[in-house]
């Protein structure tokens, strides 16, 4: 697994999005994440990544992308995002021929997001915008693609404040987390 805090779980103790499933998954998992990361996080990190030897790299990064809008960090493109994630898959397969990939798109985070320049309108749309050229990308390459930000976005929607997030993005330990695995088993 590589990606942001989401994956990390740095905002909630540890635990990443996928940890109640983990008894379901009967292979090994590596965690390869980081803290606010975006697509060139993963590059500048990808021989870490590869060195997993993973068969699988399950891939979840692109809202940092999508939210800080940083030219010297962020793909600020849909365009740039999926050139980016072609590039970490030329990595990644330098060491690893016979990988494989599969990609959740951006997170989904509310409108109490402290760290965008973007009216929430804009997040939605960018987001949605770069969702989509991934969705082409797994497509075309053949990868899997799971966007979940329907179901997450419609429950913590529904819900009182908190009950499913720390803040504006990450998912608590509580509840949050059986949420964003319940949502990719869907």
């Amino acid at each position: 697994m590589s990606g942001d805090s989401v994956t990390q779980g740095s905002r909630n103790g540890g635990y990443p999005y996928y940890e109640p499933l983990e008894g379901q998954i009967t292979a090994e998992i590596h965690n390869v994440s980081f803290g606010g990361g975006t697509v060139k996080t993963l590059i500048d990190h990808a021989d870490e990544i590869a060195s997993t030897g993973a068969g699988l790299y399950v891939v979840a990064v692109g809202t940092n992308d999508v939210r800080y809008c940083n030219p010297s960090t962020c793909a600020m493109t849909p365009g740039e995002y999926v050139s980016r994630l072609q590039s970490l898959e030329a990595l990644i397969r330098d060491k690893n021929p016979g990988a494989k990939f599969a990609y959740i798109a951006p997170w989904w985070s509310d409108d109490g997001d402290p760290f965008t320049p973007l009216t929430y309108s804009e997040k939605l749309a960018k987001n949605e915008s770069y969702s989509q050229a991934l969705r082409d990308y797994c497509a075309h390459e053949g990868h899997e693609y799971f966007d979940v930000n329907g179901i997450i976005s419609a429950e913590i929607l529904a819900s009182t404040a908190g009950c499913y997030l720390n803040d504006h993005i990450h998912p608590n330990s509580k509840r949050g987390l059986y949420l964003y695995s319940e949502a990719l088993c869907r």
